[in-house]
């Protein structure tokens, strides 16, 4: 009965030992846990969704919008096409806050490849798919990528150029995009206005450019002819 008693009632040092053990074991998790989230979070792209709109990007050399459509992203997108919507996602990696381009419609994010090929992927768990905006001189939309001084761009044809191309090809201007978001003048014109809507407000204003250059030029030629025949 005393030995019962006795391993009833530990020594009061060997609790304290264990309890000492329990809090530094514990205190060891502790640290190995918040090293791990630090971890993580220094070396894994985090997306928020503090920053989510939907853009259209208006390409300068092709004169349509950016479009994804399936595995494919080209610059031949109409106005109205649901595939050139697109949405920008605020993102972090390794302490660079950076967007995301994803595609509402294929759900797909817009990545460079180890070539600076634009291509479109599923997952945009790489630096290669994060971007950033920046401004021209002439006030247009310059995307480039957070981590390579490549830049995203179209040719005449809508075909995408490679990023790094943008120092050794003299053609800015494939480079330049106009963002039009959800709420643009032109999108809401009719809103705000009583009347007939437009269908597209866009080539409307194509069209009344068009119209003003081929009259500037019509003035021009008539001055000309009439400078010659005074002389």
């Amino acid at each position: 009965m005393k030995m019962i008693k006795a391993w009833k009632r530990p020594p009061i040092n060997l609790i304290v030992l264990l309890s000492l053990l329990t809090m530094m074991s514990c205190k060891d998790a502790a640290d190995v846990q918040k090293d791990s989230a630090k971890f993580l979070m220094d070396n894994s792209i985090t997306s928020f969704s503090l920053y989510k709109r939907r853009y259209k990007f208006f390409n300068q050399c092709s004169e349509k919008q950016i479009e994804m459509v399936g595995a494919s992203v080209t610059a031949l997108g109409a106005p109205d096409s649901p595939n050139s919507n697109l949405i920008l996602q605020t993102a972090h990696y390794k302490n660079v806050i950076g967007f995301h381009i994803i595609g509402e419609k294929n759900g797909r994010y817009l990545c460079f490849n180890k070539k600076s090929k634009l291509i479109v992927k599923f997952s945009g768990a790489s630096p290669r798919c994060m971007f950033e905006e920046q401004m021209s001189q002439d006030f247009y939309t310059v995307i480039k990528s957070t981590f390579h001084d490549w830049y995203i761009g179209f040719n005449k044809k809508g075909k995408a150029i490679l990023g790094s191309e943008k120092v050794k090809a003299n053609r800015k201007r494939c480079f330049y995009f106009t963002k039009r978001g959800d709420h643009s003048y032109l999108a809401g014109l009719h809103e705000i206005r009583h009347g007939p809507k437009i269908a597209n407000p866009y080539k409307l204003v194509r069209l009344l450019r068009e119209q003003k250059m081929r009259r500037r030029k019509r003035h021009n030629l008539i001055g000309n002819s009439e400078r010659t025949e005074c002389v």
